[in-house]
């Protein structure tokens, strides 16, 4: 019996691609020296990836990620609400997260053209969240660099 994929052949591969965006936000972190945070993403893209690569919608792989998710996602949400710049940081991640329920929208209608927009919304996801990340750990960096000299 064979398993059932969450998207179609070539359609989840445009999410598979979009997970190797991840490293910005991982490189991002150890630069800002926000090292949990770098492990954390490093997570991510390990179990992204290992989903990814044939994402079958009943898999250890897929309860593996979306329990990382689940628990890394809302810690650096949580972060983000205590930046300076809580628009760009909080926001981009805010918009990255709505697409989830977006793109669970349009996978539920099932007619070939809305799955590819929900592939679409889940790629969005993956890239807002990534970006949102990159802003939040200069900002810290940033912070607490200020501080210093503050000190100083």
């Amino acid at each position: 019996m064979e398993q059932e994929l969450t998207y179609p052949e070539g359609i989840y591969h445009y999410i598979y691609r979009v997970c190797f965006f991840h490293w910005m936000h991982i490189l991002s972190a150890f630069y800002y020296e926000m090292y949990l945070s770098g492990w954390m993403g490093i997570t991510l893209f390990v179990t992204s990836l290992n989903y990814w690569k044939k994402p079958y919608r009943k898999s250890h792989s897929r309860t593996i990620d979306m329990i990382c998710v689940h628990l890394i996602v809302p810690y650096q949400y949580y972060l983000s609400l205590f930046t300076t710049n809580k628009l760009i940081c909080t926001g981009l991640m805010t918009i990255g997260i709505l697409m989830y329920p977006l793109s669970n929208y349009y996978h539920k209608q099932n007619q070939p053209a809305l799955i590819k927009i929900s592939a679409f919304c889940h790629c969005g996801l993956h890239l807002f969240l990534s970006i949102g990340l990159c802003f939040m750990y200069k900002n810290y960096y940033d912070e607490n660099i200020t501080s210093v000299y503050l000190i100083r």
